[in-house]
């Protein structure tokens, strides 16, 4: 799991389909089935039982096409970061994922990955991380209330730009 999430960002992240409606590369396949245990097992330290509660004020993960801009994985990245001692600029007062021990918190996010995979492997019917693909379906940008032909997502600055570039071919 954890190489088909590395070669998935290393090339883009991106959220392209395929001829079946499927997100192409498995990565996203991946993230989508692991991200909630992770952000459990990343937040749990410090929130304890209030998870759910947080997520209710704050989800923990902004889905496009409806933004991507919100989310725990923000508080992640940081804590992650001093954690590993990279410079932060405003690092957090708290420490979040293992409470600020290195070992606890990798521990929890390689248990969260290995659940995530056991869930994963059912829904897709194979321990084989690269032949997962999720559905492509749930990003796909409508028009409403006009009934037009769906666009695929397109992960760019504005909403503007998609319709701009948006060109149906006659």
């Amino acid at each position: 799991m954890l190489s088909v999430l590395v070669a998935w960002s290393r090339h883009g992240g991106n959220l392209q389909d395929n001829a079946k409606g499927q997100i192409a590369n498995p990565g996203a396949a991946v993230i989508n089935g692991a991200w909630t245990k992770l952000a459990n097992a990343f937040m749990r330290p410090v929130l304890g039982p209030q998870l759910n509660e947080l997520d209710s004020l704050f989800g923990r993960f902004d889905a496009p096409p409806g933004g991507q801009y919100n989310g725990w994985y923000q508080y992640f990245d940081r804590d992650i970061s001093k954690l590993l001692k990279i410079r932060q600029p405003q690092p957090f007062a708290n420490n979040y994922c293992g409470a600020g021990n290195l070992k606890r918190c990798q521990s929890s996010l390689w248990s969260a990955l290995a659940a995530a995979g056991k869930q994963l492997t059912k829904k897709y019917g194979t321990a084989k991380p690269s032949a997962w693909h999720a559905s492509a379906t749930a990003i796909e940008i409508h028009f409403a209330p006009l009934s037009l032909i769906p666009m695929q997502y397109t992960n760019r600055p504005s909403g503007i730009q998609q319709v701009i570039s948006f060109n149906r071919h006659r």
